[in-house]
């Protein structure tokens, strides 16, 4: 039988946790933008956000991360993806992506030839599982991911704490006044 402890959270409340398990911390990712979503992507957009059933992403530029982003898409380097897969992380599978370079693209870095990339489709739980969506749309990804993604090379995102727990209102410090007179 495992002993549970008490550990104090944001606002001064407590949680029991089972001795042994970790509390894991979650963030916002919001990665390298190298381009849109190209002619050819199949997406309806009766619904937000749109969903897109074929992905065909146009590079720009890139700065080199391995996981890019066009709203409402990812993509990320074949070998990055294996690496995730192989590693058992939760909430994404991978897809086929076609990908091409603009003119802009070509003449920034003429000669350049880009790796492999895959579509990393999101279908985990924010502050749960290691890929999920937040209730805005934004990347939300475990501390262990993060760690992973950064050895990969994601020096151009952005990452923000994630926070799971609800923030408190001012009326949650007031108790509520009784109708009953004092004694």
């Amino acid at each position: 039988m495992q002993k549970a402890t008490v550990a104090d959270t944001n606002y001064g409340g407590q949680i029991n946790l089972l001795a042994g398990q970790s509390h894991m911390n979650y963030f916002f990712l919001e990665p390298e933008v190298a381009g849109e979503l190209g002619k050819a992507t199949v997406l309806d957009t009766t619904t937000h956000p749109p969903l897109v059933s074929k992905l065909y992403y146009q590079f720009s530029g890139w700065l080199g991360d391995v996981l890019l982003e066009s709203f409402p898409c990812f993509i990320i380097c074949a070998d990055t993806a294996s690496r995730l897969e192989k590693d058992s992380y939760t909430g994404l599978r991978f897809s086929e992506v076609e990908t091409s370079t603009t003119p802009e693209f070509d003449a920034m870095f003429p000669g350049r030839v880009l790796p492999k990339f895959r579509w990393l489709q999101v279908q985990g739980v924010a502050g749960s599982d290691d890929f999920g969506l937040a209730s805005d749309h934004r990347l939300v990804v475990s501390e262990k991911a993060l760690e992973k993604l950064r050895k990969f090379g994601i020096g151009h995102a952005l990452v923000e704490d994630f926070h799971t727990q609800k923030k408190p209102a001012l009326s949650d410090f007031f108790v509520p006044k009784s109708d009953s007179p004092e004694r």
